[in-house]
């Protein structure tokens, strides 16, 4: 009889769902009957996946004693639960609130991380041998055929796809610089369409009036819509999220800007892979920042503020905040000469890869 084992992600985070498909179709691979139990928008990154026999509704609340609760019931059902909540985050990554315990040290945090691999980590917890893969996304027949027909578009008339993820799920992940260099490659290659995946203000204004190669695709892609868009893109770029992690399902190159990680910890395995490391030396941090405003007593407030100063750049015409450090200090020259040099020649020698030491 197969072992039935359910596997659960756990939060809402698109991209963190991805980097756990793989131990599902190791999973079935080895024999098992998987159970998947995703939430919100990660029903969109396992829909039509041939690994998965059953889904879950996930827990209401994904505190402590409400995911043993959780995890008790689901053993009534399966022999086995694999729990990835927050195992990348509570292994090397660290939210500024300090619900998952004291901050460790710059040094200590980049010496407990360095060499290791958030692919490598969720097969571990699983209780699979650590090899090279990659996310995966299973597209409808319907679903292929739309994307047949714009990649027929692109090659017929001569056109290529860029995909600008412009923000991800916190601000250390927001493009602010984005406008300028979607711009430059804009001007530069006018064979080029630019779909923006994410709205974010700062800098889109400065994007060119009336241009019809440029398009906001919030409000007409659906969140599968744009994942699958990445499988026949010509490039992808954006910071450590959603739309970088699907299109590393495929050989689309990826230009990938980080802050908090390393390109080793979430690329090593990642085909067509460009990182963009910012210059300040306080990259790569292994921290989660958090909007204050979603914190009500003083004392959190304070202890978020005092975590994330160091790394605000202020603009008293945008909240007050114009972004983080790490963001700012991307490189535009060699971010936008990547970006040209991928679409101009197809690919473009990938640079090599920082490794930050402790």
């Amino acid at each position: 009889m197969k072992e039935k084992v359910l596997v659960f992600r756990g939060g809402q985070g698109i991209g963190d769902m991805l980097i756990a498909t793989p131990v599902i179709r190791l999973l079935a691979e080895a024999g098992c009957e998987v159970h998947v139990a995703p939430r919100g928008g990660q029903v969109q990154v396992v829909a039509n996946n041939p690994h998965i026999a059953k889904f879950h509704e996930p827990p209401a609340n994904e505190g402590p004693d409400e995911l043993f609760e959780y995890f008790s019931k689901s053993m009534d059902e399966v022999d086995r639960v694999v729990d990835l909540a927050f195992t990348i985050e509570k292994a090397y990554l660290h939210r500024v609130d300090q619900i998952w315990g004291e901050i460790p040290s710059l040094e200590d945090r980049r010496a407990a991380a360095a060499g290791q691999n958030y692919y490598d980590e969720n097969l571990r917890k699983a209780g699979l041998e650590p090899r090279p893969v990659l996310p995966e996304l299973y597209p409808l027949p319907k679903e292929q055929e739309n994307l047949d027909k714009i990649a027929l578009d692109k090659l017929e008339n001569g056109w290529k796809m860029v995909i600008w993820n412009t923000m991800g799920s916190t601000i250390n992940k927001f493009m602010v610089k984005c406008g300028r260099w979607i711009t430059a490659v804009h001007d530069r290659l006018p064979n080029t369409r630019h779909f923006l995946s994410a709205h974010f203000p700062v800098e889109i204004p400065s994007l060119p009036r009336g241009s019809k190669r440029i398009f906001q695709t919030e409000g007409f892609w659906q969140l599968r819509d744009a994942l699958l868009m990445t499988s026949i893109a010509d490039l992808v770029v954006g910071p450590e999220s959603a739309s970088v992690n699907a299109a590393a399902c495929y050989s689309t190159p990826k230009v990938i800007c980080y802050s908090h990680s390393t390109p080793d910890n979430l690329g090593r395995y990642y085909q067509n892979h460009y990182p963009i490391i910012p210059k300040c030396d306080c990259s790569p941090c292994y921290l989660i920042p958090l909007n204050f405003t979603g914190y009500w007593h003083w004392q959190e407030r304070l202890q978020i503020l005092e975590a994330t100063k160091p790394c605000l750049v202020k603009n008293p015409n945008y909240f007050d905040i114009k972004g983080f450090k790490c963001v700012w200090d991307i490189d535009d020259e060699e971010l936008i000469e990547t970006c040209v040099s991928i679409l101009e020649k197809g690919q473009a020698k990938p640079a090599a890869l920082k490794v930050a030491s402790a």
